[in-house]
């Protein structure tokens, strides 16, 4: 069974760009680096961790799909957006570097 039947979902992912103004200031912005990634997204786990004194909720997920040669830019701190979630890229992992499919690791941005 080929590995696209296992892919029945379709995300966005976009690029961290950064400009400075005249001024100094640097703005981020996100723009499509793949608009329409056909993908499947499956939850790993919940943690719980403290920043800044407050206890915060952090949703790890897997999304995995083909290694096209549009998936093989995808970066560590870009972010899907999948339905209505947004997720940054965490780390890539190429099962054996045979180019076959990819893991990315990802994790709910608020």
């Amino acid at each position: 069974m080929p590995i696209d039947t296992f892919m029945t979902g379709v995300c966005t992912v976009r690029k961290k760009t950064e400009t400075t103004s005249a001024t100094g200031d640097v703005q981020s912005a996100y723009a499509d680096r793949i608009s329409a990634l056909r993908c499947r997204m499956t939850p790993n786990s919940v943690r719980e961790i403290e920043v800044a004194g407050k206890i915060s909720t952090l949703r790890l997920f897997t999304l995995y799909c083909d290694a096209s040669d549009d998936a093989l830019t995808i970066e560590q701190g870009d972010r899907v957006e999948f339905g209505n979630s947004v997720f940054e890229v965490d780390g890539i992992h190429n099962p054996g570097s045979l180019n076959r499919h990819l893991e990315i690791s990802l994790w709910e941005v608020d």
